[in-house]
């Protein structure tokens, strides 16, 4: 199992297949960036809370996908992903993980940059259906899917 491990490569899986499993991941998320964004607005912040913590725990492995990154551990993913995508990934990953102390409404706010930032990272391997559904998300999010307002 170990000498399988060490001999893995991206090329196992293919350019298509990685992008179809990872443009349908993102646009799953979309139902998050809804709840999140709902239950913000209705002031159900343990929701919207919770709801943050999914989009920011769980965007970084789709990436990691799409940019064919191999770490050794989960613990180093975050990381690793942050330091592919640069400052204003990291910087919006550190908001919505609240480690600089953001509050709820700060971090919630990151967790909805995370998911936009993450759309334009893997815009590329949408269809059209998952492009529409992805795009509403990321408006609703505040956050254009083509950029123009942020």
């Amino acid at each position: 199992l170990q000498a399988e491990a060490r001999d893995w490569t991206w090329s196992r899986i293919g350019a298509a297949r990685r992008d179809a499993w990872v443009a349908d991941e993102l646009t799953g998320y979309a139902e998050e960036v809804h709840k999140l964004v709902t239950n913000r607005a209705r002031g159900r912040w343990r929701v919207a809370g919770i709801q943050r913590t999914v989009i920011a725990l769980r965007l970084a492995r789709v990436l990691a996908v799409r940019l064919e990154l191999l770490y050794a551990s989960e613990d180093e993913l975050w990381d690793v992903v942050a330091a592919r995508l640069g400052p204003t990934w990291a910087s919006a990953q550190r908001a919505a993980l609240s480690e600089g102390g953001e509050d709820l409404t700060e971090s919630c706010a990151a967790a909805l940059e995370l998911f936009a930032l993450a759309a334009r990272t893997v815009e590329p391997c949408f269809d059209t259906r998952q492009r529409a559904v992805v795009a509403h998300a990321c408006q609703l999010a505040g956050w254009p899917l083509d950029g123009a307002d942020r």
